[in-house]
């Protein structure tokens, strides 16, 4: 900074011949060339959306006085030095956008490489170090999926293989979407002590950029390139969701006291995560914009009906709203019978992991015919939820679907009692714009369907991540890859209260010499964290 100011009183001693303004622009443009440079050399020192505002400013600025400049010169037809300088400075402004914008390449800083995987290629290594391209992309790489290329060539040459796909960015990885869903849920229980947070609040805070962002372009007019971003943007959201479920769920079932296991058995919580977490939730996206955009395009399409056929518009309204009330109670039942549904697959699958972990007891005792019949009994039961479930949705199926031939007799009926004049310009664009909301009425009742098995699946996760834990004041000894916990048949360090555990830093790897017997079965799973 102190070599600019010298560089502009060197050039206040020039004579009047040049400018103020061209001094200004000649100090500007090396102002720019060399925050530019300061930038890409120390730019992860500072935050970046100071820098992104402020190099914006610049380019603006910057972009309108050459802009001025290059009017000037073609309206008095003579090229001066003051152009020259305003095109070095808007080149100075591109090149401090550039800088304050490029993406930051992720690295791991693992230099034991303790966190390296147990399966690794010998001879070649690790060749999964790089990160997906996908972290890096501009708005026009993500807009027209051009960072796939590298990896669409790879499949062109040869068969894909683990080693040839690269890591998630940071953000997409599961550990970061657990830690920010934790945040966040921890500061809105710091925020209302009282009351419990609620899982699906949480999970929009979280994500509430990438919901908007994919709702941006959420439209059935926008076809093409447009529509596959936003699938594109809402599948990645449904998997960050799937994601932090999945390890929401886990780190939960470590910490679940002995009553909560009672109630939770093994094969529900295997049923949260396969069936709640992995299928119901991630879809929740892209049928959330589906209910928004179909409402909008349902009260254009009244607008457009009311120009066209006037107060027999309203007998159109009518039917929509005799529709909707119809469809409550079809509603209503079908997500009961889906509770139903989900509480009698828990109970199928509580009973086969019991009859599959206690094999031997049952081959010893010939009981396999009798709990076979109980399993097919819960299985029919099953079944029986099922055709219930089915049953309603084929009947919200049939009512959307006769609704838009409903809403034209109806309104044509009205036409005709009213007195409306009915011509061929009317008439195409009444029948037009029924065509327009045809697809998004008829799909309403799969939306429903989706957010009744959404509010199912989250009343499920939340009486699971809401149950007792294991309460732990005891002390916690922490300890490295050097260090030994045992010594002989001696603890090394011993914690001083009653209820204590040991948290293995830096540590994949275990290793138990000795005779591995029942004390030991239980006492292993301590280091793993799974009493803690």
């Amino acid at each position: 900074m102190f070599w600019n100011l010298d560089f502009r009183r060197e050039f206040e001693k020039i004579p009047k011949l040049v400018t103020s303004s061209s001094l200004d622009a000649i100090y500007y443009s090396r102002l720019n060339i060399l925050v530019g440079l300061t930038l890409s050399l120390k730019g992860h020192h500072y935050s970046r959306a100071p820098l992104k505002i402020l190099s914006i400013f610049a380019f603006l600025f910057s972009g309108i006085t050459c802009g001025f400049s290059i009017f000037t010169t073609v309206l008095e037809k003579a090229v001066s030095i003051k152009i020259v300088l305003d095109l070095i400075s808007f080149i100075g402004s591109c090149l401090l956008v550039l800088c304050a914008y490029k993406g930051y390449q992720y690295k791991d800083n693992d230099e034991n490489g303790v966190h390296d995987p147990l399966l690794t290629v010998v001879n070649g290594g690790d060749k999964t170090n790089s990160v997906t391209p996908f972290a890096k992309a501009g708005f026009l790489s993500k807009f027209t999926f051009w960072w796939l290329n590298p990896l669409t060539v790879s499949g062109n040459e040869k068969a894909i293989e683990d080693e040839d796909i690269p890591k998630l960015r940071e953000e997409d990885r599961a550990e970061s979407c657990y830690l920010l869903y934790k945040e966040t849920h921890d500061r809105q229980k710091q925020s209302d002590p009282l009351s419990q947070p609620s899982i699906l609040k949480t999970i929009l805070l979280c994500h509430s950029k990438e919901i908007f962002v994919s709702g941006f372009f959420a439209s059935k007019s926008l076809r093409g390139t447009k529509a596959s971003s936003t699938r594109n943007t809402s599948r990645l959201v449904g998997l960050k969701i799937r994601s932090l479920l999945s390890a929401a769920i886990y780190q939960k079932q470590l910490r679940l006291s002995n009553t909560a296991k009672i109630t939770h058995s093994s094969g529900e919580i295997m049923n949260y995560v396969t069936v709640d977490a992995y299928r119901r939730v991630p879809v929740l996206v892209p049928r959330f914009h589906q209910i928004w955009t179909t409402s909008v395009q349902l009260c254009f399409a009244i607008i457009i009906l009311f120009q066209s056929v006037g107060p027999a518009t309203i007998a159109a309204m009518v039917v929509i709203i005799l529709t909707i009330l119809c469809n409550m109670p079809l509603a209503k039942l079908q997500h009961k019978f889906q509770t139903k549904l989900m509480d009698a697959q828990d109970e199928r699958l509580k009973a086969m992991l019991e009859a599959l972990v206690n094999m031997k007891v049952l081959k010893l005792y010939v009981w396999e015919k009798h709990f076979m019949k109980v399993i097919e009994k819960l299985g029919k039961i099953e079944d029986q939820w099922v055709k219930a479930v089915q049953l309603r949705k084929s009947y919200n199926s049939f009512l959307f679907w006769s609704s838009p031939v409903l809403v034209s007799a109806a309104t044509f009926g009205a036409c005709y009692v009213l007195g409306v004049e009915l011509s061929s310009s009317n008439v195409f664009t009444f029948v037009a714009t029924l065509r327009l909301v045809q697809d998004p009425v008829r799909s309403i009742p799969d939306v429903v369907g989706v957010f009744i098995q959404e509010k199912v699946a989250f009343a499920r996760l939340t009486k699971f991540l809401e149950a007792p834990e294991l309460e732990w004041a005891g002390q916690i000894i922490e300890f490295g890859l050097s260090q030994p916990i045992f010594r002989g048949t001696r603890i090394i360090q011993s914690p001083r209260s009653g209820m204590s555990g040991w948290r293995l830093k830096g540590v994949t790897r275990l290793r138990f010499a000795g005779k591995w017997g029942p004390a030991s079965r239980r006492f292993s799973p301590r280091f793993l964290g799974r009493f803690l």
